[in-house]
């Protein structure tokens, strides 16, 4: 049954970004300081995951801006006070839950650029000096990581390798750029950026979107690395050094979304083959973004149709009114719940990225009206 109304042709999922930003709320207050990774029905909520909290803070202050609830951006803040507080001196943060075995000798690159976008926007809401030199001792860490091939050798998921949604770490490292000003940070994602446009197969798939070189991608990090292509032309103010790369690629997804009545399947191999037995739900609400910068991009109402198909499917799945109030307003790794990805597990990032995708579509049903 859909866990949404309808108003005449259009569907109204004001509930739905009600009970998801309560949640989000919610795992925070179980995190510990951060925001709980997940939620399983079996274990519980889990310990805090340094890197989606990063990213979560971005969220908090657009619904900040959509609700114009103050305790929502008090909530951001307590976010950066808590990561700043476990930042490494050398301006890294580590992979992993925080928990006792947190290791803070090694640096992640993924998840201390995820820490440095929230950053950023919190530094772009206000004056924060504190936030300010977090941020940019991680970009300062990530820049004297990547080497003149566009490459890091450290700080990776697993050894030399890195993946093609490594173009979400140049985004943050423009992210930082704008707020400092600081060159340095805008050659590394250049440099980064240029070495990931090569990947693009003739069939428009990305090698290496995934966990392991070679193997299918999860949408999830499909749409990482999609979007990471479009932000880092937005900030570059330049549509056509990386965004128009991808356009195609974004096209295959688009039709495939208006055959499946917006259920993907949840990953993708390099010549397109799919696992249709899940579809990723994370992964459908970034692709729905997507989508929508997009159709800002051209104006081609395709891409926001497109958008809706996959946040009115999310939307279906969204716990409401279940038994269990931790599962209330949540977002399965997988649907079905058992699926591949995230399999058992309500993840933060799920619930952060179905937001994201609510507000957008609100904005632009909002301009669309006028």
């Amino acid at each position: 049954m859909d866990n949404y109304k309808r108003i005449g042709n259009r569907v109204d999922l004001q509930q739905n970004l009600d009970q998801a930003l309560a949640w989000i709320l919610a795992s925070v207050e179980n995190g510990r300081g951060g925001s709980s990774a997940y939620y399983a029905p079996i274990f519980g909520w889990s310990k805090p995951y340094p890197e989606t909290t990063g990213y979560l803070i971005s969220t908090l202050i657009d619904a900040n801006n959509h609700t114009n609830d103050p305790h929502i951006l008090k909530i951001a803040e307590n976010l950066k006070d808590w990561l700043l507080t476990i930042q490494n001196k050398n301006g890294y943060w580590s992979a992993g839950l925080f928990n006792n075995k947190y290791d803070h000798s090694i640096g992640s690159v993924f998840n201390t650029a995820q820490i440095v976008s929230g950053l950023s926007d919190f530094c772009l809401l206000k004056s924060d000096s504190e936030a300010l030199n977090g941020l940019a001792a991680g970009a300062d860490w990530l820049e004297s990581g990547i080497n003149n091939q566009g490459l890091w050798k450290i700080g990776n998921y697993k050894g030399e390798f890195n993946p093609s949604y490594y173009s979400q770490v140049a985004w943050p490292l423009l992210q930082a750029y704008q707020v400092t000003s600081n060159e340095n940070y805008k050659l590394a994602a250049i440099r980064c950026m240029d070495t990931l446009t090569k990947r693009i197969r003739g069939n428009h798939a990305i090698n290496d979107c995934g966990f392991e070189t070679g193997a299918p991608a999860f949408t999830h990090t499909i749409a990482y690395t999609l979007r990471g292509f479009l932000e880092c032309s937005r900030l570059l103010g330049d549509w056509s050094i990386y965004a128009e790369k991808i356009f195609a690629t974004l096209e295959i997804f688009r039709q495939k979304t208006e055959l499946s009545g917006g259920a993907l399947p949840g990953d993708y191999d390099e010549t397109w083959k799919s696992n249709k037995s899940y579809s990723c739900l994370t992964g459908n609400c970034q692709l729905a973004i997507c989508f929508m910068i997009k159709y800002e991009h051209d104006k081609d109402l395709r891409w926001f149709n497109a958008a809706c198909k996959l946040i009115e499917f999310v939307a279906t799945n969204q716990r409401i009114s279940s038994y269990n109030p931790n599962i209330n307003g949540a977002i399965a790794g997988s649907s079905p719940v058992y699926g591949k990805y995230m399999r058992f597990r309500y993840p933060n990032w799920a619930v952060k990225y179905f937001v994201d995708a609510l507000i957008k579509r609100e904005q632009i049903l909002n301009e669309l009206k006028k």
